[in-house]
């Protein structure tokens, strides 16, 4: 009865989450932005890669877990490509998602550029049935077409930049064939490098927005603080009562970075917190074209 209950909750979180899609609240965005907005492509000049892993709510039964592998690199003058691969699960639930995307950055007077991005996903959902039970199995909610549809959306991005500050806008789903929705929900980022003693330091402060139809749905106000470009601390809240405390290491063309996330509304007392890792790896293109 305790997992048909468990099974229960989860089809509801997964039915009300938008276009079957899980969402995770990422806590290294200003390493890696095209996670949420694919103007960000071919913005550091280099190819990156992205490999990073998130599991939500630790302790709890059947809680969320998030895989993204990603790949960005300029191609051409100011255009730019990306694609990701991410896998999610909720207990039963699964979702493969597949993204490629393309950006072009205009250069305007003085430091100032703007950059616009369009990305394509195509959403392969699925379940695992092979551990209920014969009584769960007749549950008719597990049938659900809604639960098993693939579907596909685009989503679009806009980035701003002035030398060290950036400010960027996205809509993730323009448009969604499955609900016949249009901008569900758009993220606002932005953040600003200040460069002490010569970059001995360099004092980052982010905010993250997400906008839910006209109205607020919650923000993410982060401090990161780096050291010689070699290791950095990061401290952020988020407005529905969440912290997060995160450390990086950087070693040449490599960055590892671990956080800790703790806190919430309605889980905090059922859950031991939620880990993140991510590993970042960039390759500049100039130089790779010089070796060959």
């Amino acid at each position: 009865m305790k997992r048909f209950i468990t099974i229960f909750i989860l089809i509801f979180i997964y039915q009300i989450s938008k276009g079957q899609i899980i969402e995770s609240k990422y806590n290294f965005l200003s390493l890696y932005p095209s996670l949420i907005n694919p103007a960000y492509y071919g913005n550091s000049g280099k190819i990156d890669f992205y490999l990073g892993q998130k599991i939500q709510w630790v302790g709890l039964k059947d809680a969320p877990e998030n895989f993204n592998f990603c790949v960005n690199s300029p191609i051409y003058d100011n255009m730019a490509v990306g694609v990701r691969i991410k896998k999610q699960s909720l207990g039963i639930f699964n979702a493969f998602t597949f993204n490629a995307g393309y950006s072009y950055k205009f250069l305007l007077a003085g430091k100032h550029s703007i950059a616009l991005g369009i990305d394509f996903n195509y959403v392969q959902n699925s379940t695992s049935i092979s551990s209920l039970s014969a009584d769960e199995l007749q549950d008719p909610a597990m049938y659900s077409p809604v639960l098993l549809q693939d579907n596909f959306y685009s989503g679009i991005g806009v980035l701003y930049n002035y030398d060290k500050f950036y400010f960027g806008v996205s809509s993730p789903v323009v448009y969604d064939i499955k609900t016949d929705d249009a901008f569900q929900y758009n993220y606002i980022f932005t953040y600003y490098d200040f460069y002490v003693k010569d970059k001995m330091f360099i004092i980052q402060p982010s905010v993250f927005t997400k906008i839910e139809g006209w109205g607020f749905k919650y923000a993410d106000c982060r401090l990161k603080v780096d050291y010689k470009q070699r290791v950095f601390v990061q401290f952020g809240y988020r407005t529905l009562n969440e912290f997060a405390y995160s450390i990086g290491f950087q070693f040449n063309n490599f960055i590892f970075s671990y956080s800790y996330e703790h806190g919430g509304r309605d889980l905090a007392p059922l859950s031991k917190g939620t880990h993140e890792v991510a590993l970042i790896f960039s390759l500049d293109k100039s130089k790779l074209s010089k070796s060959q």
